[in-house]
């Protein structure tokens, strides 16, 4: 069953604290141009609010960025979000229907607003995704600090790392061993700054088969562009229907894939 919008979220304000927002609210200012050009009291919360809950009418985008043609989040679904943030995407997948969502986000900031925001609805773990099994540190950039967004590119990271949190990574596959995901996976939501390498590489074939819909967000500024036409042609190959978003130059993508 679908659930009905709410609006308010605990963010993380531009000196680290936590505060409660009412998005909805400040997007009655909101406009791509605004946000561009640093019109009012605009920033990127409000912007990654557009593109979860009002991106309308861009090329079939169901209201989400995340969410193009056949990759969309159905009633019923089991979502996987990997790269959590402060839980909006879980929020979203919730509010579409979803009948299980498991989240993962390393950051304590990011993952303590995801735990007030999605309650016990979303099933949370404050670990990174990767390729095994391991203890590292993430970084935060100054210019993501307000948003939580954390990075194990540390040295590929060209802005100022504000901080380091230690962190635990696991794959997929021993999340899969542990019974800590399901077999099936109908959306899988990838959006870990530069991560997806190991996520891209880690994953088989027979993972693959496991998974009915994949947005993930990549990135050729860090990654190159070839692993992404390498991974786009193999899902295509294995049956997948897929768009790819471009961005900018095009060293940002948003990957959609469906079967």
């Amino acid at each position: 069953m679908q659930k009905e919008h709410n609006p308010i979220f605990w963010t993380i304000g531009k000196d680290g604290e936590k505060i409660q927002r009412d998005l909805l609210k400040e997007s009655e200012e909101f406009s791509l141009h605004a946000y561009h050009n640093g019109e009012g009291r605009l920033d990127d919360i409000n912007y990654m609010y557009y593109e979860m809950f009002q991106m309308f009418g861009e090329h079939d985008s169901q209201g989400s960025d995340y969410e193009r043609f056949g990759c969309v989040i159905d009633p019923g679904d089991v979502v996987v979000d990997i790269g959590g943030n402060i839980g909006m995407f879980s929020r979203r997948a919730l509010e579409r229907g979803a009948s299980r969502v498991i989240t993962f986000e390393p950051m304590s900031k990011a993952f303590s607003c995801l735990t007030d925001n999605v309650g016990y609805d979303v099933e949370a773990y404050n670990i990174a995704i990767s390729d095994k099994t391991s203890a590292t540190k993430m970084g935060v950039a100054g210019v993501i600090n307000n948003l939580g967004g954390s990075t194990l590119k540390i040295e590929k990271e060209s802005r100022e790392i504000i901080y380091t949190e230690p962190c635990i990574t696991m794959s997929l596959e021993d999340l899969w061993n542990l019974g800590v995901i399901p077999e099936t996976i109908d959306f899988l939501k990838v959006d870990c700054e530069g991560g997806e390498k190991e996520i891209i590489e880690s994953l088989t074939d027979e993972h693959l088969s496991r998974i009915k819909k994949i947005s993930m967000e990549y990135h050729a500024g860090w990654l190159g562009h070839e692993l992404r036409e390498e991974f786009t042609d193999r899902l295509y190959n294995l049956g997948f229907q897929r768009f790819t978003l471009f961005h900018g130059d095009g060293s940002l993508t948003q990957l959609h894939f469906w079967k």
